[in-house]
C-alpha cells in the first residue's frame, strides 16, 4: 500500500544522490529542479522537495546540549 506519492528513497545518501543528479539535469535545462531532502513521517524513507536544505531526522542527531 502507497503511503505517498512522491518518489521514496530508502536513505538520507541516497536521496541526496537523487537530488545531485535531478539537480544538474534539470540545470542543464536552465530550470529550477528540487532543492532538498526531507525523512517523510508517514512513510519512513526520504523524498525530495523545492524547499532547500535537508532535514536530519531525530535519531541522525547527536546527544542534546
Amino acid at each position: 500500500m502507497l503511503i505517498c506519492s512522491k518518489i521514496p528513497y530508502d536513505n538520507r545518501r541516497d536521496a541526496l544522490i537523487a537530488l545531485r543528479a535531478i539537480s544538474r539535469a534539470y540545470a542543464r535545462r536552465g530550470l529550477e529542479g528540487p532543492q532538498g531532502a526531507y525523512l517523510c513521517n508517514p512513510c519512513r524513507r526520504w523524498h525530495l522537495t523545492s524547499a532547500k536544505g535537508v532535514q536530519t531526522a531525530p535519531w541522525m542527531k547527536g546527544p542534546a546540549r
